[in-house]
């Protein structure tokens, strides 16, 4: 199960395939019924528009990207997916791609976007962030891995098998990164990452070996196992990786400021009583995030496990529409106000171990405090007790089992999700390290006293 404090974001990815009708009017089985306030907030009017909009967007992008080297591709349908402790064949009735949001953002229809987040409890947006910010980030955390006191990075090997490549590309290339409009060629950033070995993070072996055994090794086609490389690292609260200023530039930066800025905006429009204004009557609904910020990096088959954020978070998920004194029912049947924006830092294909999400959990029973370590929970403490309705089905009540969601990135796209979405990632099947980062936002005008010390306010 993921480690103490640090279980929320996983990894995701870019599907290629479209959601088709039936999935987009589908039906949710979080408990085996909508919630009704949730339906309500939504909106039918509100959530079909959404969905047509967030569908043009997936053909949109398809037509604007090259096609995607193999690296990064979806896998063919029908082949089998490992999802936290689970497998699926991809493109079936468990497991299919995310419904991509980038439309609506771009066209400012934050209404919808919230009405999705609602409704799926996800959103995914592409090329939030310009890529070059976000290699700064990767670099930042394969310096670490590659340090002499880490050694995590096989960056000899790689170094021999670096071609030398058509300089006058490679600077078409890198000046295209720094204008960063997107969609930035894929093709672009697989040759600047062919000419930077650090950047490939290619995990290096358990035992070092010898510069010839190294020459020997990057001539060969077999790929060394899992047991013979080193393991993956939760950097979480490394301040030397996590507030860098490459990094902390872009977490904490104007993109995802101005992103949760909206949607918190918007959040206050629909519940005005619970947004605290400034003196002069301008909204203090501005985000603040975690001072922590987590950064993950998962070795070849290495996965993590399907659990929800709410439980180790449910002190700072107090709910728009509840009093200062808690909610004494469901999260489920209000609407939180902790989210979690996940990002991956490089080309991730599914069969790296991408962000997986179980589409509609966070609108199960039993999100609310003092569940988390009780009998209620039973074995699957870090689930809601929901969770066995969502993963079966009710064959007897025509409920079938959730849907799985996940996709491939490049760098600049996000996720955000609801902190109390059920989410796991893929196994990474890679001879490369999966490197990911994650934060928490929140409305400054929901931090209560309390909780100042854990956020900072942008």
């Amino acid at each position: 199960m993921p480690d103490a404090v640090e279980g929320a974001g996983e990894e995701a990815g870019f599907g290629t395939a479209q959601r088709t009708d039936d999935a987009t009017e589908r039906q949710h089985s979080g408990g085996g019924q909508r919630n009704d306030r949730a339906a309500a907030a939504v909106g039918s009017a509100a959530a079909a528009a959404a969905s047509s909009a967030a569908a043009a967007s997936d053909a949109a992008w398809r037509a604007a990207m090259p096609a995607l080297a193999h690296s990064t591709s979806d896998p063919t349908p029908g082949k089998l997916v490992h999802v936290g402790s689970y497998a699926f064949p991809w493109l079936s009735s468990r497991l299919q791609p995310m419904l991509d949001s980038t439309s609506l953002w771009q066209a400012g229809q934050i209404e919808q976007l919230l009405a999705l987040l609602r409704r799926d409890g996800y959103l995914l947006l592409r090329a939030l962030i310009p890529p070059r910010k976000v290699l700064a980030m990767r670099q930042c955390v394969c310096e670490t891995l590659d340090a002499p006191d880490w050694a995590h990075l096989d960056t000899q090997s790689q170094r021999a098998l670096t071609e030398q490549p058509n300089e006058a590309q490679l600077a078409a290339d890198r000046a295209a990164l720094d204008v960063g409009e997107p969609p930035l060629s894929e093709a672009a950033l697989q040759r600047i990452f062919a000419a930077t070995p650090l950047l490939r993070a290619r995990i290096a072996p358990r035992t070092r070996p010898t510069h010839q055994e190294a020459q020997a090794a990057a001539t060969r086609s077999d790929e060394p196992s899992s047991e013979q490389l080193q393991p993956g690292v939760l950097l979480t609260g490394y301040r030397p990786v996590t507030h860098d200023p490459r990094v902390l530039g872009v977490l904490q930066g104007p993109e995802l400021r101005g992103l949760f800025s909206r949607l918190f905006g918007q959040m206050e429009k629909q519940h005005p009583a619970n947004g605290r204004r400034s003196s002069d009557g301008e909204s203090a609904a501005g985000p603040s995030t975690f001072d922590s910020k987590w950064c993950r990096v998962q070795s070849r088959g290495e996965s993590t496990e399907e659990h929800t954020d709410y439980y180790r978070f449910e002190h700072f998920a107090t709910n728009v529409g509840t009093s200062d004194e808690g909610d004494s029912g469901d999260a489920a049947a209000t609407e939180p106000n902790l989210f979690t924006c996940w990002m991956p830092l490089g080309c991730l294909g599914v069969e790296h171990g991408t962000l997986a999400v179980a589409e509609g959990s966070h609108r199960l029973s039993g999100y609310r405090a003092g569940v988390y370590g009780s009998a209620e929970c039973k074995s699957d403490c870090e689930l809601p007790p929901g969770w066995p309705h969502w993963r079966d089905g009710d064959a007897s009540a025509g409920v079938s089992p959730g849907v799985w969601r996940t996709a491939s990135f490049l760098p600049g796209d996000v996720v955000v999700f609801d902190v109390r979405l059920v989410h796991a990632s893929t196994r990474n099947e890679t001879p490369h390290y999966r490197i990911s980062m994650d934060t928490r936002w929140k409305p400054t005008s929901a931090v209560k006293d309390d909780m100042r010390e854990a956020f900072k306010s942008l």
